[in-house]
């Protein structure tokens, strides 16, 4: 190795070492700019926020809104009798009239008519002093045929009551026992009271002399309308 080379040593370590830092700043780069736009965006942000929020009251409640409060169900209408003016009357509500009690039980005076259809013949009998008697409460009740001479009862009726209306039923005996005399037997009828009236109206057929050779059959229709004592 030559001497003349030993003197560039020290340059060649100078030329080796690292540089040192520069006093002037070397710029920004694009994404140093990028940083620092979303920083201050968020920034901007923040201060919105916090400008727009409510500030705590003492004690850390929030404060009361300044306007109604808006009610979540309407308040009850108000009755009939509370929107009512004082001193006037209620408006009652309509319903059904309750039904009239009927009376069947008396004893009732008119007048009767006895029409008899036999063997092609018509006769009718009339008796301006009729009587007739009725007895029970309802649903079941007697109607009482009383002869108007003597007094005495003739011909008992079982009824069975509705209202104003009592439907006799079929199939009962009338005016006595089989014989020579005259004998019914019920067909249909009915009982009508309208406060203290009463009308009857019943058919029968009947016999008369019966068990003798001048036996007869045919039909009677009898009425009668009377008031009660």
């Amino acid at each position: 190795m030559r001497t003349a080379s030993l003197w560039l040593v020290p340059w060649l370590a100078l030329a080796c070492a690292a540089p040192l830092p520069s006093a002037r700043p070397l710029g920004e780069g694009p994404l140093f700019k990028a940083e620092a736009l979303a920083r201050a965006k968020r920034e901007q942000v923040l201060a919105a926020e916090a400008k727009a929020a409510p500030k705590a009251s003492v004690g850390g409640q929030a404060p009361k809104p300044s306007g109604p409060r808006p009610a979540t169900e309407p308040p009850p209408a108000a009755t009939t009798a509370e929107a009512a003016k004082p001193g006037a009357p209620v408006p009652k509500t309509p319903g059904a009239k309750p039904a009239a009690v009927v009376v069947y039980a008396g004893e009732y005076i008119g007048s009767d008519t006895s029409t008899y259809k036999m063997d092609g013949m018509e006769r009718a009998e009339n008796d301006d002093k009729a009587r007739t008697r009725v007895e029970g409460g309802g649903p079941e009740i007697s109607v009482i045929f009383v002869d108007s001479g003597t007094g005495k009862d003739i011909c008992t009726l079982k009824a069975k009551s509705a209202g104003k209306t009592a439907t006799f039923s079929a199939g009962q005996k009338c005016w006595g026992a089989d014989g020579a005399g005259m004998s019914g037997t019920l067909t249909r009828g009915t009982a009508t009271f309208e406060d203290k009236k009463l009308v009857v109206d019943a058919d029968f057929e009947i016999q008369v002399g019966g068990g003798t050779e001048a036996a007869m059959s045919g039909s009677l229709h009898y009425r009668f309308e009377g008031t009660r004592k």
